[in-house]
């Protein structure tokens, strides 16, 4: 993605949306000449001892996640972020459980215009599924990856970013 308009944060959101907010985050990146982030890396580190790691690289990647804990890895062999297949394998056994989904790719955004126009109607002002303090948790985090890595949206400039 070469357009600075089309930024995305999948691979965080993912991140905190599992692990919540970290406690300490350490990030470095690399521009690409077309004046977008070309490469970033960061690791989230918990309280607990748990890390996240996301790695945006100049390649063309898989774009699949890996969830590894002590009793299983969960394996989303990609593109993570559209419906697919998911699969469970537990530790030590070599147990592999396989939930396929259709591939609908982006059309699947309709689940989340869908969710957008229950919570609507019911009169919430968000969903329980993403609440908003989820979202803010994401947002606090990629503010200071962009800080540390002093990347700046148009129209602000990177001694800003992060603060409030």
């Amino acid at each position: 993605m070469h357009a600075p308009r089309q930024a995305a944060d999948a691979p965080l959101s993912l991140i905190t949306w599992i692990l919540g907010a970290p406690a300490e985050v350490l990030a470095s990146a690399q521009p690409h000449p077309a004046g977008v982030n070309g490469q970033t890396s960061a690791l989230l580190r918990y309280a607990d001892g748990s890390q996240g790691i996301v790695t945006t690289l100049f390649s063309d990647t898989p774009t699949t996640a890996t969830i590894a804990g002590t009793h299983a890895t969960l394996s989303l062999p990609g593109p993570f972020y559209q419906p697919g297949d998911i699969v469970l394998t537990l530790t030590g056994s070599g147990t592999r459980l396989t939930y396929t989904e259709p591939h609908t790719a982006h059309d699947a955004l309709h689940f989340e215009a869908a969710e957008a126009a229950r919570c609507i109607t019911a009169g919430r002002l968000q969903s329980p599924l993403r609440p908003l303090d989820d979202s803010l948790t994401t947002l606090r985090a990629m503010d200071e990856i962009r800080r540390q890595c002093a990347i700046a949206f148009p129209g602000e400039t990177a001694q800003h970013v992060g603060t409030t």
